[in-house]
């Protein structure tokens, strides 16, 4: 048998044709397997792209083919785009792209972080995001539609929009943290399909997801959804996209947002079906609470029972249908106990939530007051040119004639001027309800203000007492004449 293999292998060697391409084919084919790896280091000079000779630039990179680039530390300040296959890998924070990146389909970029530009994903692009780090830019991440864009620990703050998802794409935001952009954390357009689990959304200064309902089998679970200044999610109605949607809001935290828990809302007008943010949407077992307008608008029209399936576990729901049907006074009474209970613990949150969004307000009136701290302090010290005027009038001047009535007016309208920036302090501090806030500004600047101020008072005294024997004497002689 082996004979007549190696005999049959020896013929085939024989046709010039087929060994060519064999050996073609097997040469090469480690080559093809093994892609290329470049390496870029903006502070070497350009090389070859080799580990010891990297290149200069991630253009460059991208211009000789490579399928794997590997960037060091530093800042690149240039507009890339990212072709087909390719992936991108930083060394952390430490790796800055300051200017934005366009990813096409079946690109990676992982480990560094991306200023002024954000990442485009063009339409119907495959692409992962991984631990990347996007601020001040236009819109964190912006997918122009189809494709998938997979997301995982990365953060989005300071942006424009966090996330803005066109019609189509496919989803998969994990694990990261979309914070403190000027407007929606997560803006989702219609027909949106995937999972959105473990993140936190919290301090945009609009929604925290706003999602269009139309076509969209979108999952939202798991998610911390908090202090944003409008509702946590928003489920809007476009006449455009009418369709039902697939909404699926399971263990998600929605506190301290500004406006609802959950929110529906018809942004461009049209009459949507009946019942369509309840065919639209299925929820299951969320903690909501201290939201400024409540848990659910009432305008969503949500059934007693799918507001119970909102923010109550299914053992909990089953509960409340037992107690229901029983008719004893003992299982009413053990109910109307549970929902005080429940009550106090929702007040108990709601005030805590409350007094830590004062918190926050007092704070930043501190960090004003703090920012004008020089200009305070400026108002309750002498001015160079009083100072001027101070040195002007010699020893000797004051032992003959005395204090100068000019000297003693400027001290005591710097006396006044400090007593008005301390009352107007004052004011503020009315406005703050955090007592330790206050009373570390009372303690710090006020207290600082004010000793400069009887500092002033004890000058303006001594210097009123100061002997003079032209006075002295017109005392002498008017009482004797």
């Amino acid at each position: 048998m082996i004979v007549e293999v190696f005999a049959k292998f020896t013929n085939f060697l024989k046709d010039k044709k087929l060994l060519t391409i064999f050996l073609f084919v097997f040469l090469l084919s480690p080559i093809i397997a093994l892609g290329k790896t470049c390496y870029v280091d903006e502070g070497e000079h350009s090389g070859d792209g080799s580990k010891d000779k990297p290149y200069r630039t991630i253009s460059k990179a991208l211009s000789k083919g490579c399928d794997k680039i590997k960037v060091a530390g530093g800042a690149y300040s240039e507009r890339i785009t990212i072709p087909a296959g390719v992936s991108l890998e930083g060394k952390g924070s430490k790796t800055k792209i300051k200017d934005k990146v366009f990813m096409s389909d079946d690109t990676e970029v992982e480990d560094l972080s991306i200023e002024n530009g954000g990442i485009v994903v063009t339409k119907n692009a495959k692409v992962k995001i991984n631990k990347v780090k996007i601020e001040d830019s236009h819109t964190g991440i912006e997918a122009e539609g189809g494709g998938k864009v997979t997301v995982v620990n990365s953060t989005i703050s300071h942006n424009g929009k966090g996330l803005y998802l066109r019609y189509g794409t496919d989803v998969d935001l994990r694990n990261s943290k979309i914070t403190h952009n000027k407007e929606e954390g997560v803006d989702i357009r219609a027909n949106v399909d995937g999972i959105i689990t473990g993140n936190a959304i919290d301090s945009n200064k609009e929604g925290g997801i706003e999602v269009i309902a139309g076509k969209s089998q979108l999952t939202i679970s798991n998610n911390s959804i908090r202090y944003n200044k409008a509702s946590g999610i928003a489920i809007q109605f476009y006449k455009e996209n009418s369709g039902l949607g697939g909404l699926k809001i399971a263990g998600n935290t929605l506190i301290g947002n500004g406006n609802y828990g959950v929110d529906c809302k018809i942004p461009s007008g049209g009459n949507p079906e009946k019942n369509y943010w309840s065919k639209s949407v299925a929820f299951s077992f969320n903690k909501i609470s201290g939201n400024g307008k409540g848990a659910l608008a009432k305008f969503c029209k949500f059934s007693v029972e799918e507001m119970q399936r909102a923010t109550k576990t299914e053992e909990e729901i089953k509960e409340l249908e037992r107690i229901k049907q029983e008719k004893s006074e003992e299982a009413k009474r053990k109910l109307r106990e549970k929902m005080q209970e429940e009550l106090r613990k929702k007040k108990e949150e709601e005030e805590r939530v409350k007094r830590e969004q004062q918190k926050r307000v007092d704070l930043e009136l501190k960090d004003k007051i703090d920012q004008r701290r020089d200009e305070y302090i400026k108002q309750c010290s002498y001015s160079q040119n009083d100072q001027q005027i101070f040195q002007q009038q010699k020893k000797w001047q004051i032992f003959l004639f005395g204090p100068e009535e000019e000297i003693i007016q400027r001290r005591q309208e710097r006396e006044n001027k400090c007593q008005e920036v301390i009352v107007k302090l004052q004011d503020k501090l009315k406005e703050m309800k955090t007592e330790e806030v206050r009373k570390e500004v009372e303690s710090g600047l006020l207290q600082e203000l004010k000793n400069q101020q009887e500092k002033i008072n004890k000058d303006t005294e001594e210097y009123k007492n100061k002997f003079g024997l032209v006075s002295w004497l017109k005392k002498i002689f008017g009482k004797s004449s």
